[in-house]
């Protein structure tokens, strides 16, 4: 790597690492006085909209965008990729609305508690898709300050929207509102730099279609099972437990989640803009993986045991009702750390168009965890469900790590 791809690459990680940073922290912040303003149960409801939006994402995102970053050099990549994704955008709606249907029939004052919430969630779903696509040639071309500008200025009209509304007693909703608004924001920016800077061609050949799908179609498979796996806890905690529990369950892993958040925008981002243009550098990184692996592990061990010491100061500023939650929070970080290990060594196999490499790997998480939950339940309560999310992401690290490598050198030939 030369010293330009260098500065370059460690200037715009930096300053999207920052931006995460100061995104995330308002967002944790913002957390604990939404946590405090409506408690548990009100949360709750806000929490089993997003887990169910997100299931449907899941079924039906194909990361078209990623397609176009590792396709880069096909302008006609994108024309495809825009008319997938207003198919995708179709189908999310109409799988939306009959699901919802279903639960007006099942439940209708419960659904008609939460419609506003569910609208405003899936608009900011549809939006998001759209200006995710419309974000990857920025990507292509390194403008991460202007999505960096974008992204903190969303962040702080989404929050400051929701702070309004909740100090005017119009409860879950907010939350509803500011993914809402933070998405039509983005998109809006968006869409003017992009046109300001880029030219709309639509161009469509059969060949660029089946490209675009062949990569997609492997990160769907990739993302889907991740997505059910990251959202299925949720369904069991209100199966096993009550709506307070969920409650409290949402905004103690929302914490570390949110840290996760602003530190995965980097490596989803930069890192996989860079290495899908120069894949040597990923190919340096399999190689290497023993030397970063155990010094990783040594940072997050530290970070475990100081997060032992900040819980109980979090659950005090959010109130009586959270007590007992900071049990949780270790276990979380532990959880929130090898995430964060998976997916650096799942962009660096999207670089190298590996991702079907990782599928395995993530069928056998969500078995191990399916597996385990209610027995570690039974015998230790609510933290019996983190310890399980831990056991599984353990081993989906190693046999991720484990299939990149052996998939690298089976198809080494092919990728450079």
């Amino acid at each position: 790597m030369n010293f330009s791809l260098k500065s370059s690459f460690a200037y715009n990680s930096l300053t999207t690492f920052i931006t995460s940073c100061v995104c995330g922290l308002i967002n944790v912040l913002a957390l604990i006085w939404f946590a405090k303003e409506l408690g548990p149960t009100e949360l709750s409801y806000y929490a089993s909209i997003i887990f169910s939006t997100q299931i449907v994402l899941a079924l039906l995102s194909f990361g078209f965008d990623q397609a176009v970053i590792y396709y880069s050099l096909d302008r006609h990549v994108w024309s495809s990729a825009f008319v997938l994704t207003v198919l995708q955008s179709i189908v999310v709606v109409v799988i939306s609305f009959v699901s919802f249907y279903v639960y007006y029939i099942i439940s209708p004052d419960g659904a008609n508690h939460v419609f506003l919430i569910a609208l405003a969630v899936l608009g900011s779903a549809i939006t998001t898709l759209i200006s995710t696509l419309f974000a990857a040639s920025l990507i292509i071309n390194k403008d991460f300050r202007y999505l960096n500008y974008v992204r903190l200025g969303s962040t702080i009209l989404g929050v400051i929207s929701a702070l309004i509304m909740i100090d005017s007693n119009l409860g879950a909703i907010s939350l509803g509102v500011r993914d809402l608004l933070f998405s039509l924001v983005t998109l809006y920016f968006i869409l003017r730099k992009y046109k300001a800077n880029y030219r709309i061609e639509l161009s469509f050949r059969g060949l660029t279609f089946s490209k675009v799908w062949g990569f997609s179609f492997k990160y769907w498979k990739l993302h889907s099972i991740g997505r059910i796996f990251q959202r299925i806890d949720y369904a069991l905690i209100a199966i096993l437990f009550s709506k307070e529990i969920l409650g409290i369950y949402y905004v103690i892993r929302s914490f570390t989640e949110g840290v996760l958040g602003f530190l995965l925008v980097p490596v989803q981002t930069v890192l996989f803009g860079y290495l899908s243009k120069k894949k040597s550098l990923a190919v340096s990184v399999i190689k290497k993986q023993f030397y970063f692996f155990w010094r990783y592990i040594i940072l997050l061990s530290i970070i475990i045991i100081l997060s032992y010491f900040i819980s109980p100061h979090i659950l005090h500023y959010l109130g009586e009702e959270y007590i007992g939650g900071e049990v949780l929070i270790m276990p979380f970080v532990l959880f929130s750390g090898m995430m964060f290990l998976f997916e650096i060594i799942k962009v660096v196999s999207m670089s190298l168009n590996l991702h079907n490499a990782m599928i395995r790997a993530r069928v056998f998480q969500l078995f191990c965890y399916l597996v385990l939950v209610y027995p570690a339940v039974a015998i230790w309560g609510l933290i019996g469900s983190v310890l399980s999310l831990n056991i599984a992401t353990t081993l989906l690290v190693i046999f991720a790590k484990k299939d990149l490598t052996f998939n690298y050198f089976a198809n080494k030939k092919n990728l450079l």
